[in-house]
This record gives C-alpha cells, structure tokens and sequence, in this order.
C-alpha cells in the first residue's frame, strides 16, 4: 500500500469496506483501520492535461516571435521590391506570403501541441485538433462519471 505523493500528479484515494460493509473511501493509507488493510484498493485519479500542452505560465516564444518578425521583413522586402509593378501584381504575391507565412505558423502551433510534425498545416487542421481535444474530455468525463457511479451503487 503506498501512501499518495505529495507531487500534485495524480489524487490518490483507498477505498475499503469497514466491519459493517459500508463502502469508505479516504485520502491516505494512514487512515485505513489495520483490520482492511489487506483488502484495501489504491484509487489513482490523473489529473487533467493542460490545454494541448501549451506552457502554463506565459513567456515570449523563441520560435513564434522569430516568424512573426521574418513574416514583417518578408512582407516590407516584398512591398520594397514590387513597389513599381502593378498594384493587382504587388496584392497577388502580398496574399500569397501571407498565405505561406499563415501556414507556417500554424504549423508551427500544431508542432508544439504534439499534434503534427508537418511544417505547414490549415485552420481546418486546428479546428480538427479541438474537436478530438473536446472528445477525449469528454470521454475522461464520461469515465470519470462511470467510476462515480460504481462507487455510488456499492455504498
């Protein structure tokens, strides 16, 4: 039997059945009566996932500030050198850098969600990711609901 770690990991809970076969559920192994010890079970309950893995605490990215400042010297360098062809030509190749530098960093997001290595990727390709992120809540949630419930119906 081992007692909870104190490293926020996972909530770990004991369950046991008492002298009178009530159902009781505690937070440590020091709370088990020495008598329900040897059928005492371990409850390990993960904790939740941080939104795609994205860092908690809010920092500058390397990465992303680098795209964003060579997509600023793309498009001036862009704007520099079509600044004598015709304005339908300079929109075309505007939109076109946009559009790489665009998928670029989505890309890059995917990446770094462990979503994709694929260097380029779509706003469907986001769009995607978020619903099978919603779905496998929802299915911890319903797990999560089916444990509750056992445990309602032994008590």
């Amino acid at each position: 039997m081992n007692e909870p770690n104190g490293s926020g990991d996972a909530a770990t809970f004991f369950r046991y059945r008492d002298g009178q076969g009530r159902l009781v559920i505690v937070d440590a192994a020091s709370k088990v009566p020495s008598s329900a010890r040897g059928s005492v079970e371990r409850i390990s309950l993960a904790p939740r996932e941080t939104s795609l893995g994205l860092p908690r605490d809010f920092e500058l990215h390397g990465p992303s500030f680098a795209i964003g400042l060579a997509s600023a010297a793309l498009v001036g360098l862009v704007l520099l050198g079509t600044r004598r062809r015709s304005k339908l030509l300079r929109l075309a190749l505007m939109l076109g850098v946009a559009a790489l530098l665009g998928g670029a960093y989505l890309g890059l997001s995917r990446r770094l969600a462990g979503q994709s290595g694929a260097l380029l990727a779509t706003p469907d390709a986001l769009i995607q990711d978020a619903r099978d992120a919603v779905e496998q809540m929802n299915a911890r949630t319903r797990e999560q609901q089916r444990v509750l419930q056992e445990l309602e119906r032994e008590r």
